[in-house]
């Protein structure tokens, strides 16, 4: 009776926490395969593992960055067996975070052109980000993940996190100008 009572307890701390992280991960799970049903297939699996291991996860970690290293690790293992990788799907709305990549004084002609991007733009300024800088904007300014829980997931020291948001960013910046100057959307 008693591994009864320990499988119901297991059950009951894994619903409580790893799955409400479950928005999240199918979330960004549809950034990465940019199709809803392998998204869907791909937070099943990921939660799937999860509980199959849950017996190893260390209580006073982080359960979240746990999550979202088996969510990465099982999206690599399905892009090995596909050879082909990608990263991001369509939003349907904007994320407040992807605006706070550009945080300029009101003055900046940067900050204005903003009010005149789609969601269309945004996504196609990280999908063409290179892959080493894409998913560290994702799970930063998406996803909003500290330095430390991005280190987590991606197994890089926090200074390199750091360096490649900054340089992400950088190049995501760039890119939406251009795409905005493209569609003259503000005067050059």
């Amino acid at each position: 009776m008693s591994g009864l009572k320990d499988k119901k307890k297991q059950r009951k701390e894994f619903e409580e926490i790893a799955l409400v992280h479950i928005d999240s991960l199918y979330r960004t799970a549809l950034y990465m395969t940019k199709d809803e049903q392998e998204a869907e297939d791909l937070t099943q699996e990921t939660y799937l593992k999860a509980y199959r291991f849950f017996a190893n996860f260390e209580p006073r970690t982080n359960c979240k960055a746990w999550l979202f290293k088996i969510l990465q690790n099982n999206h690599l293992n399905r892009c090995r067996n596909k050879s082909k990788v990608s990263f991001l799907e369509e939003f349907n709305e904007i994320n407040p975070y992807c605006f706070q990549l550009i945080q300029e004084e009101e003055s900046n002609p940067e900050k204005n052109f903003f009010k005149n991007l789609s969601s269309k733009h945004i996504r196609r300024a990280i999908e063409d980000l290179p892959e080493e800088w894409r998913l560290t904007v994702i799970l930063a300014d998406i996803e909003d993940y500290s330095y430390k829980e991005i280190a987590e997931v991606t197994k890089f020291p926090i200074g390199t996190v750091m360096s490649k948001l900054h340089r992400g960013r950088n190049l995501l910046r760039k890119k939406l100008l251009k795409y905005v100057k493209e569609e003259k959307l503000i005067k050059e």
